[in-house]
Formats: C-alpha cells, structure tokens, sequence
C-alpha cells in the first residue's frame, strides 16, 4: 500500500472538503443573518428535497463506479462510464417530474407561491449527476484535483449569490435560480479535463452491462436512499409537527454539526480505492480507534462553546443548543459507522447495508414520531443519536470477523 499517496490525497481531499464546507457555511451565515426563519424553513425543505432527488438520479453508483474503475482497462472504462451516465439522465428525469409533483401534493402553499423557481431549482440535478459520474473517474485514477477545483467553483458562485441576497443585490428567489448555473459551472469546469475525444471512440453501450449496473445498483440506491432520508427525514417531521420556523433553527444546528463531517470525509474518499484494490492488509481497528477519540474531543470543545457559535448567527438560535450537544455527540460514531459501511461495500455486502439502513430508518421514524411532540427539535437531534448508537453496536457484530482479519479475501465478480 503506497501510505504516502493516501496521505497526500487524504490531506488534498480534506483541504477541499474543508474549503467547500467554509464556502456553503459562508454563504449560509449571510442568508441566515438575512432571511426570515420561514425562509430559511423553506430553503431547508427544499435542499433537502434536491439531495433526495439527486441520490435517486445518481442511482447510488459513485462508489460502485470508483470500486469497478479502479480495477479496469481503459475500454472497460469507457463503456462503464457511458453506460452509468445514460441510465443516471434517464432515471433523472423521471426523479424530476415525480418531485415536483411530490412537493406540489406535500407543500402546496410553497409550490404555489415559488412554483418556477422550483422548477428551475431542481434543474441541477442534470448537470451534477453527469458531473458525479466524471469525478468517480477522476477518483478512480487518483487524479483528485479536478473534482476538487470544480466542487470549489460550484461553491464560490453560490456564495457570490449568498452575498447578493445579504447586499439586497437579489433577492431569495435570485439565490434559488442561482442553484442550477453553478451545477452546469461544476460540470463545465470538470468536464473539461475529461478526455471527451478518446471517450467517444470505439464507444458502445452494452444492455448486459447496465443491467449489471442496475442488478447492483437498485440495492446502493436503496441504501444511499434510505441512509439520506434517515439523516434528513427530521427536517421533514419538524415541518410537519411543528413550524417552518423550528425547523430552520433546526437547519442550522445541523448545519454546524454537518460542518465537522469534513474532518474525515476526505479520508474516507482517499483510502476507498485503495481498499476497493485490497492489495494489502485492510486492518481498520487502529484507524478507527483514532478517529474515534479524535472527533470526541472535536465535538466536546464544539459542544463547549456551543453558545457562542449560535449567538454568532442570531440570539433565537440559542433555542438549538441542546439539540446541537446531541448531534455533536453523535460525530465519532457517524465516523465510525462510515468506515464499516465503506468496508461492506468493499465487501460486496450490499445486502447488508440495505438491511441496516431499512432497520435505522424505521427506528429513526418510530423515535421522531414520539420525541419531536414532546421536545421539538431535541428530540430530533436525540432520535439521530440513539439510531446512530444502535448502528453502530450493529455494525461491530456482524463485522467484527473481517475487521478483526488481516487480510481481506479478493472481489468475487466484477462488472464488466
């Protein structure tokens, strides 16, 4: 295992996880000093209504894709490619029609007043899952700097429109349009270190080979599904059972408690290939360890100063700290149920994952649905820490042998 690659690209991954998690925290200080609670309610249900909608256009395929990448030649790689995308803009557009149905039967009153830009917001979706598909490849061949400037570029517009909103240069309906045009920028900006010309030669997309895609894809984008709703379906609940208002509190507790995930989600993008090749020993007790201990002292100094983080966006955010203390404490556990999920998908055990996220969502529905009537957004935030505590003890049993193992066995079958 070149330790020195995964280090740089660990620290290359990290560094851009960190700039585009302060280029959105950035432009999500300027509208949350700037917009009303109702608005910012509205912004959160629609966010997390795209990231809903995007995971089904991208059919689950990134880790799948960098998994079958990492490992082919470069014919292979072009008919993967060309197959993933196809099947991602087609599933997109049907994902498309169905949400704006969905938000027009759920939020009525929204769709009514914002129905073009809703139209135009969830655009995006097209630019970006053809976007995804490229980075996979560029992940594949650790060729990490392009998804990095162009993840960058799509955030820095966004903030230019943050800072319009807060300039009173346009307004929120502005911002929302804006969503789409730094898509296509990501898109414009990676797509142009695609080799498109070598691409299109000998090109040919293979039914056999997208039903192969699909036979395992309909499992991942169960699971990415399943775990996306199970993380965001409080900010649905609490619209729902409470107010708009509440829930942009909520939003931006969460939003703070999302800021820190960068801490290892470039980790967790480097190593992925090298693991998906398990050329070497994969022992991830000792990484695991340390990221653990690591991230509890993180989320007990955040926890710490807690009141002053909020007060630094508005005094009435103070209502979020208790629900902030509980998800902050739910951060080293989410980093540990991140790396065993990865394992498992090195694994192949899908099957798996889809039976825990069916599991942790149902649990996290059932303890929303009693904790949000008696303590708001707290019991939102407590229901993520007790599912996240529970997944966790679940992921040690049924891997605690291959984790405990040297060696990992090699992939069955590949998808070619």
């Amino acid at each position: 295992m070149n330790k020195k690659k995964i280090i740089s690209n660990t620290i290359l991954l990290t560094g851009t996880s960190f700039v585009i998690k302060i280029l959105a925290y950035l432009y999500f200080i300027l509208i949350a000093k700037k917009l009303e609670n109702e608005q910012m309610g509205i912004f959160a249900i629609l966010l997390t209504a795209y990231l809903v909608l995007e995971l089904v256009a991208n059919m689950g395929l990134d880790r799948i894709l960098i998994r079958e990448l990492a490992g082919s030649g470069p014919k292979k790689e072009k008919n993967i490619l060309a197959s993933a995308i196809v099947m991602k803009l087609l599933t997109g557009l049907a994902a498309y029609l169905l949400f704006l149905t969905g938000m027009s039967f759920l939020y009525p009153d929204i769709s009514a007043r914002y129905m073009t830009e809703l139209l135009t917001f969830f655009l995006m979706v097209f630019p970006l899952v053809i976007s995804r598909t490229i980075e996979a490849y560029f992940y594949a061949v650790e060729k990490m700097a392009i998804p990095a400037i162009s993840q960058i570029a799509e955030r820095i517009i966004l903030l230019a429109g943050a800072v319009g909103v807060y300039y009173d240069i346009i307004d929120f309906t502005g911002f929302l349009i804006l969503f789409p045009i730094a898509g296509s920028a990501r898109l414009v900006i990676g797509g142009a270190q695609f080799e498109w010309n070598k691409f299109f030669i000998h090109l040919h997309i293979h039914i056999n080979q997208m039903r192969a895609l699909f036979k395992e894809a309909r499992l991942m984008i169960a699971v990415e599904a399943l775990t996306l709703l199970y993380f965001r379906i409080d900010i649905f609940m609490l619209s729902q059972m409470t107010d708009v208002g509440t829930t942009g509190i909520y939003h931006v507790v969460y939003k703070i408690f999302d800021c820190f995930i960068a801490l290892f989600a470039g980790f967790l993008l480097a190593f992925f290939p090298y693991l998906s090749r398990k050329k070497e020993a994969a022992n991830l007790t000792g990484i695991m360890a340390s990221g653990f201990i690591f991230l509890l002292i993180v989320a007990g100094a955040v926890i710490l100063f807690r009141d002053r983080i909020l007060l630094f966006f508005r005094p009435e955010y103070l209502q979020g700290k208790t629900a902030l203390t509980y998800l902050m404490l739910s951060l080293p556990v989410v980093y540990l149920n991140s790396i065993m999920a990865n394992f498992a998908v090195v694994l192949e055990k899908t099957s798996l994952l889809l039976k825990m996220a069916v599991g942790m969502f149902s649990l996290n529905i059932i303890l929303n649905y009693v904790l949000i009537p008696v303590f708001s957004l707290n019991g939102a935030a407590l229901a993520t820490l007790f599912c996240e505590t529970v997944l966790v003890f679940g992921y040690f049993i049924i891997l605690k042998g291959p984790l405990l193992q040297k060696n990992v066995s090699p992939f069955g079958n590949r998808i070619y």
